[in-house]
Formats: structure tokens, C-alpha cells, sequence
């Protein structure tokens, strides 16, 4: 399902640069072909992770749409924690890709904000992936 929703969102980014649609429109059709019935992992406002005795384990950044590199998330309970902005309106997607079979993901469509994936399914191997609009920038840090 997560390569289905990417099919959607990346043609539609390009189309609203291309033909100067607003981000509204652009985002809202985002929005809509994202809705794909996954299970959402809870999203909240928070800078620091919620148990304080979990460790940073990674940390990247970026303004542009991202697959991380393969990492262990040594624990079960983890939360990647993602602060973001952008230009004008924008949306946020985050999740991680855990293998053997694991896809968690939390999200938001307001133009800035945090966005706090709070996962049960870590100790394993696998990514983290970021969805988001043209000329949004992000911070992504994950806790386990």
C-alpha cells in the first residue's frame, strides 16, 4: 500500500510545480489518494521523546522526499520524531518499513508542526521513509 500512495503524491507535487496549481490543490489530492486504510500510528505534539530513558539512534534531515538507510531499532517501542515547515501549505508523512512484514506510520497536513511516530513494532531491521511536500523541510530523530 505504501508504494500505491507514493504513486499518487509524487506525480501530483510535480504536477503543481509544473503548472503553478496551488499547494492547497495539489495537497488536498495528496490527502485524498493517501487514505489508503492503514492503521495510523498515533500522532501528537512533542519535541522529546515520552520516555525519557529512551536513546537517540538516529538522526537525519532534509527538504525532499526520503527512504533513510537500514538500521536496527533495538527495542520493541520506539518513536521517531519529526519536526517540519513549510513554504506555504504542506503535509508530513512518516514510517518505518520493518522487516520481516512491519509498516507503521503517522502523519499530519498542517503546514508546520512536529509529528511523533510512536511504533510497538521496532527490534527489527528495516527504514524510515519521510513523504512530503515541495519546500518542506524536516528534522527527523528516532528514540528507542
Amino acid at each position: 500500500m505504501r508504494r500505491q500512495r507514493r504513486r499518487y503524491i509524487t506525480p501530483i507535487a510535480v504536477l503543481a510545480g509544473l503548472f503553478g496549481l496551488g499547494a492547497a490543490s495539489a495537497n488536498a489530492a495528496g490527502r485524498v489518494s493517501a487514505a489508503d486504510g492503514e492503521s495510523a500510528a498515533v500522532a501528537q505534539a512533542a519535541a522529546a521523546p515520552s520516555d525519557p530513558g529512551m536513546k537517540l539512534i538516529a538522526s537525519y534531515s532534509g527538504d525532499a522526499e526520503f527512504n533513510g538507510p537500514r538500521i536496527t531499532v533495538p527495542n520493541s517501542d520506539y518513536e521517531a520524531i519529526v519536526s517540519y515547515k513549510c513554504d506555504d501549505d504542506g503535509f508530513l508523512y512518516v514510517s518505518w518499513n520493518g522487516t520481516p512484514y512491519s509498516y507503521e506510520e503517522a502523519h499530519s497536513s498542517a503546514g508546520k508542526g512536529t509529528v511523533v511516530l510512536a511504533g510497538r513494532e521496532g527490534k527489527s531491521k528495516g527504514y524510515f521513509a519521510i513523504d512530503t511536500w515541495l519546500g518542506c523541510s524536516w528534522s527527523l530523530k528516532v528514540y528507542s
